[in-house]
């Protein structure tokens, strides 16, 4: 039997690029990790700025400026 997702403690995922093409030399400029309890409680956080080597691309969309 499967356990409910409520039951489960979980890591959630982000990470934000330079664009959408990797083959363009896009790049990752920040990881975020957020870990829940089973009871979707916020038990832990690490964001964190990565340089790219380059520039931030559209800021507009990620929102992260230089």
């Amino acid at each position: 039997m499967a356990t409910p997702l409520d039951e489960i403690d979980f890591a959630v995922f982000d990470v934000e690029t330079t664009g959408l093409f990797p083959q363009c030399h896009d790049r990752v400029i920040e990881i975020a990790v957020t870990r829940l309890t089973a009871g979707r409680k916020l038990s832990a956080e690490y964001v964190t700025l990565v340089n790219p080597g380059r520039d931030l691309g559209p800021t507009e969309i990620h929102g992260i400026a230089a």
